[in-house]
């Protein structure tokens, strides 16, 4: 049972207050928001939790438990998704239901923050209460879905899971499939297993470019079954992959564990199936097989019988080891005459071919239309080599040098597979000079971190950042032409990636977004970049935010770099520490790795700007103020690494 408390006099104030008090004494904005609706459920949107939110409590299940952890979990329900644009947007954490926090605006306005005063009461729907006392955090059993099996299971009908998120899918029956899948990702099924059996396990999947790679496991941690198929070339282009396992009856729990990455899954349907026994007996078909049994791999294989050593089985053998040397027999092959036995009793013929062309006369066919063997154009640039054949047609050889499937004529990069494209830049490996390094990022902003470890959001809450790559016309430059057409809610801001030689000249460079938990995610939302460099020479990797102090740390053998420990960067005193992880200065508003008196230049010209998207912006909440002032103040005179000097 989960019981909201609110106090005596806040309802007094609700009774009593007019629709003319609300336009009065309240104009909500939307940076108000701290809670949206979507799949008909409220979630949580707060940053900050602020006005004494962090105190709050709900009771679930006879237990007071704080607001923070119950959004926390919220994010774990298989309905849950991030806020879009048009989301309707919510005063109050629970859509309008409370608790409120302590400012006044929360019990006077609790409603719709995004039809300004006629939006105060129009409250939303709350959180699914039912799910969050089934969940263990909050003392419930975890069995809120039990599946049956034999039967389907929807993929986002899950107990747990850890880093998936649904979304709607296209696939027949519509509804939800479960997605932006990193490897080392599961999801856990509540499942009542009615007989002890085998099952056939068929699985529904999708990948754009990525091999889909996963395993089944029971309760025990014992894998089960490991599925695996090569890229369906489209998020909701759907397939079906199968293998069998054998369950035990009762209730009990299957996982799912991501072996690769970025693929998506719907459902997963277990059917009765027969079983079979490694080297029981069976029949293959096969007359020339003797002791069929089933192997390993449940495959019906026998033992080819043939005694006399002939290469032709027992059961097709008329001569059992005994011939007539030179008696007539037939070898089966219409283009030999006089067939007759051997001394090995091999039954053998002598080829027939009038004409000499190397076609028998049996299946020459020519009859004079055209030469056998004749030069020809068969019109087909992918051969050589054309000729006539036995039938009169035109045929050549296929020229495909390298192997990729693509003739060497119209081969885009030969000597090379052109179906290989590693860093999904629409150029085939081949077509590049050098290497495709992958690397992924971790790195914190001074001015945006917050005590509880996270940064803040107020750009993306406030909907200030560009849908497009910012930094074509502000520091630092980049002419790139990336677009991203939805934002999570949990991005922070965009950031520069360039890869250096060891004279600080740029190799590559592209940008890509800051999610609050310091992980730099590409464009496509993995957390993996991609730069295409040449071999040899040192790589250094440098990394640009349009108002702090670019950092560069050496990246030779190294796939991942953690900005946010001490010592990644170069230089002494590189990163500043906040909250116990090392940032990157704020102040350098102009990019040019000093924070000087320009920096104060450009910050005076734009002080008291609000609701814009500036360098200037020290802390990231899109207001200039004396706030970023004063974070300028104590950071001037830094000086960033030589190497990412302008």
């Amino acid at each position: 049972m989960i019981n909201i408390f609110l106090k005596s006099f806040t309802t007094l104030i609700i009774v009593n207050l007019t629709i003319f008090d609300i336009y009065a004494q309240w104009n909500p904005q939307p940076n108000w928001r701290d809670s949206y609706d979507a799949n008909g459920l409220c979630w949580c949107d707060s940053s900050n939790f602020d006005h004494g939110l962090d105190t709050k409590t709900v009771n679930i299940n006879g237990t007071d438990y704080l607001v923070m952890d119950i959004c926390d979990e919220l994010q774990y329900h298989p309905l849950y998704r991030a806020r879009l644009s048009g989301d309707p947007t919510y005063n109050d954490i629970q859509c309008g239901n409370g608790p409120y926090n302590d400012a006044p605006d929360e019990a006077g306005c609790p409603g719709r923050v995004d039809l300004g005063p006629d939006g105060c009461w129009i409250l939303g729907p709350g959180w699914d209460m039912d799910w969050l006392e089934s969940r263990t955090r909050f003392g419930g059993n975890g069995n809120a879905i039990v599946h049956t099996i034999p039967g389907k299971i929807e993929a986002e009908e899950f107990s747990s899971q850890n880093g998936v998120q649904t979304e709607a899918t296209s696939d027949s029956g519509g509804g939800l499939n479960v997605g932006y899948i990193h490897a080392g990702d599961y999801m856990i099924y509540n499942v009542d297993v009615a007989q002890s059996a085998c099952y056939n396990v068929s699985c529904r999947i999708a990948s754009l470019n990525n091999s889909i790679q996963f395993d089944l496991l029971d309760e025990n941690e014992n894998i089960l079954a490991s599925f695996y198929s090569n890229s369906t070339n489209g998020w909701q282009n759907w397939a079906n992959i199968s293998e069998q396992v054998e369950l035990s009856a009762g209730i009990q729990t299957i996982k799912i564990v991501a072996n690769s990455g970025n693929w998506n899954i719907n459902w997963i349907d277990f059917q009765l199936t027969a079983c079979c026994n490694v080297n029981a007996s069976c029949n293959d078909g096969d007359v020339c097989t003797v002791n069929d049994q089933y192997n390993s791999n449940c495959e019906c294989v026998g033992a080819f019988q043939d005694s006399d050593n002939d290469g032709i089985c027992n059961a097709n053998d008329n001569t059992n080891g005994n011939c007539t040397l030179n008696a007539a027999c037939n070898d089966g092959d219409a283009c030999t005459i006089n067939d007759t036995y051997k001394a090995n009793c091999e039954c053998v013929g002598t080829f027939q071919d009038s004409d000499n062309d190397n076609t028998c006369d049996a299946n020459d066919n020519t009859n004079g239309n055209c030469t056998l063997n004749a030069i020809c154009n068969d019109n087909d640039a992918c051969t050589i080599n054309d000729k006539y054949n036995a039938n009169c047609q035109c045929l050549g050889t296929f020229q495909d040098s390298d192997g990729d499937q693509i003739c060497d004529a119209y081969d885009e990069c030969p000597g090379s597979n052109d179906m290989v494209d590693t860093n999904n830049n629409n150029i085939p490996d081949g077509c590049e000079t050098g290497v495709v390094l992958n690397i992924g990022v971790r790195v914190f902003l001074e001015g945006l971190l917050q005590s509880y470890g996270k940064m803040s959001t107020d750009l993306n809450s406030n909907d200030l950042i560009p849908m497009s790559n910012p930094f074509s016309n502000i520091p630092p430059y980049y002419s790139g032409n990336e677009q991203i057409t939805n934002l999570s809610n949990t991005i922070v801001d965009w950031i520069l990636l360039r890869v250096l030689d060891s004279s600080g000249n740029k190799i590559s460079e592209q940008i890509a977004l800051l999610n609050d938990d310091g992980f730099v995610k590409n464009v496509d939302g993995s957390s993996s970049l991609s730069f295409t460099i040449p071999n040899g020479d040192h790589k250094y990797l440098s990394i640009h935010h349009k108002s702090h102090l670019a950092l560069i740390a050496d990246i030779e053998g190294n796939s991942f770099v953690d900005f946010s420990q001490n010592g990644t960067a170069l230089g002494v005193g590189a990163t500043k520490n906040v909250y116990n992880k090392e940032t990157m200065f704020a102040g350098d508003f102009d990019c040019n790795g000093i924070i000087n008196n320009l920096d104060f230049n450009i910050w005076e010209l734009n002080n008291a700007a609000v609701n814009q998207y500036l360098n200037q912006d020290a802390d990231g909440n899109g207001i200039i103020n004396n706030l970023d002032y004063n974070i300028w103040d104590v950071n001037k005179s830094k000086v960033g690494h030589s190497m990412i000097q302008n």
